[in-house]
């Protein structure tokens, strides 16, 4: 077969699986296996391999069964950097680059600053920032082993020598005796479904780790933990912002309120989305 015939019969099993954004999706798996972008067939309409072919129709499969994208993949890109995710861990997701542009606002030329980023997943909030910010240390939290794998492997990639990475449980709190330093700047985009929402998600998000979805029953049990157990031990004149669900943003800015000023920060797509806190 032709690359082109591949790629066709690719495209169309997507279609005929109901996937979504099918023509986006054959892209990426085509040049994730040939190497090369659908539009260079007009110029390069080669015989296809077998094992490349059969490689590729083996991720169309995949993915028309309802794996992520993402896993197939295994990275997917997030602000200017490229993150290797997998089974197990939270899918980078383009809403939240505004976190990150929330917290540069917040650091601006400042250095030495203490950020903690809790639930950091595959790191990509905390190691965007830290490649941004060399004169700021930084401290990635989560309780999976197999999200702390990815952050570890993400880390690496990129070099990065101003981060750490702990294995933690949030809801335990800010312990000195285990962290040191109290953190500057904390940052979560944590668990935010509530537990009887999680069954009518889509089927890819189902993919995802349930630890890194589920906010209890009112989805906002981590941002409870966060006021009670880690906005105390900010540093005087210190910031916080989170990410969280639509129709949450008030509820939350409510919960931070006793620590400092709040706002409520729209994503790129309009949705109140985000929560700041100035430490006063």
């Amino acid at each position: 077969m032709k690359l082109s015939e591949v790629c066709a019969a690719g495209l169309d099993a997507l279609k005929r699986g109901g996937v979504e954004d099918a023509s986006f999706d054959c892209s990426c798996l085509f040049s994730d296996v040939f190497g090369m972008k659908r539009a260079e067939l007009f110029l390069h309409d080669g015989e296809a391999p077998r094992e490349k072919t059969d490689e590729f129709i083996e991720k169309i499969d995949m993915r028309v069964h309802g794996r992520p994208l993402q896993y197939i993949l295994g990275k997917w890109d997030f602000y200017d950097m490229t993150f290797f995710v997998g089974e197990g861990v939270l899918i980078p997701r383009p809403e939240t680059e505004t976190l990150v542009d929330i917290a540069l606002s917040f650091i601006g030329e400042r250095k030495g600053l203490r950020i903690f980023d809790l639930c950091t997943g595959s790191g990509c909030i905390g190691l965007t920032l830290a490649k941004k910010c060399p004169d700021c240390s930084f401290t990635l939290i989560d309780i999976s082993p197999t999200a702390l794998s990815f952050a570890e492997k993400n880390r690496s990639e990129y070099g990065l020598e101003n981060v750490s990475i702990a294995a933690y449980d949030i809801r335990d709190g800010f312990e000195e005796t285990f962290f040191s330093d109290r953190p500057d700047v904390i940052l979560s985009n944590p668990p935010y479904v509530p537990s009887g929402e999680i069954a009518s998600l889509q089927k890819e998000v189902r993919c995802e780790p349930s630890l890194a979805l589920d906010g209890g029953e009112s989805g906002l049990g981590y941002y409870h933990v966060i006021a009670d157990k880690w906005l105390p031990y900010l540093g005087k004149y210190g910031f916080a912002a989170v990410e969280c669900g639509e129709g949450q943003a008030e509820r939350i800015s409510a919960l931070f309120s006793p620590f400092g000023e709040t706002c409520v920060v729209r994503d790129a797509f309009g949705a109140y989305r985000f929560v700041t806190v100035n430490a006063s």
